[in-house]
């Protein structure tokens, strides 16, 4: 009777380890980007460049939380610029995927939303922990605890990386006031009232590429208000 036990509980371990990803739903990280959409719209400074950035690093802490279930998958570890390392899974371990992507996925977004209201704080708490006391039903307290701390871990290594790009809390230096627009002929112009949104923008780190040479276009036309010049005329193209 040991024996069978010991066999059984072997192949209840193997069948856990041999799941992948794909064998459930994406209930949970539908749940949670849906609740980052509400948490952009009213967290106070999250402008267009800032929630994306948001977003992205979201979608990275997911992937890396996931990537060990994906066997046709490898993590982005050295493959992004300046990400050069993320938590390991630990050997012989066997993880619960919807528990760790449901806190790795509630870490990131309580970082990098650090702003929002507490009722938002709260609601996100919520969902995490609604999560997890249904998953502490469906498998043991050992792989719901490890699948616990590796969510955690995970949403953490991507929030200190993050931090690293030039961007960092960039919902409280949308308009800095120290920035003054270049003046000159076919420069912007400010109209009464108007303030430059990220002007530095273009100095945080690319998110895949080291660099961005590869991709900045040709210069444009030169400068000219001469009627029927190149400039002019695209100008004009777009006014009319």
């Amino acid at each position: 009777m040991k024996t069978l036990l010991l066999t059984c509980s072997t192949l209840f371990a193997c069948m856990l380890t041999a799941q992948n990803t794909s064998t459930y739903s994406s209930d949970v990280p539908n749940k949670y980007f849906k609740f980052t959409l509400k948490l952009t719209k009213e967290s106070p400074g999250f402008t267009p460049p800032v929630a994306s950035r948001a977003f992205g690093y979201t979608g990275l802490a997911l992937y890396e939380a996931m990537v060990e279930g994906m066997p046709s998958n490898i993590s982005l570890v050295n493959k992004l610029p300046q990400f050069l390392t993320v938590t390991s899974p630990s050997p012989g371990a066997v993880y619960h995927w919807p528990t760790v992507a449901n806190n790795a996925l509630a870490g990131i977004i309580d970082s990098l939303w650090a702003n929002a209201s507490q009722v938002n704080k709260d609601s996100l708490m919520t969902i995490k922990n609604t999560f997890n006391q249904l998953f502490q039903t469906q498998v043991s307290t050992t792989v719901y605890n490890d699948s616990k701390s590796y969510g955690e871990s995970i949403a953490i290594d991507i929030f200190e990386y993050s931090k690293t790009d030039g961007g960092h809390q960039g919902y409280n230096t949308n308009f800095p006031a120290s920035y003054v627009p270049p003046v000159g002929p076919g420069m912007w112009v400010p109209l009464p009232g108007q303030i430059a949104l990220q002007p530095e923008w273009g100095d945080t780190r690319p998110f895949v590429l080291a660099n961005t040479s590869s991709t900045i276009p040709g210069p444009p036309p030169t400068f000219s208000t001469t009627v029927g010049s190149p400039f002019y005329n695209y100008a004009n193209a777009v006014y009319t």
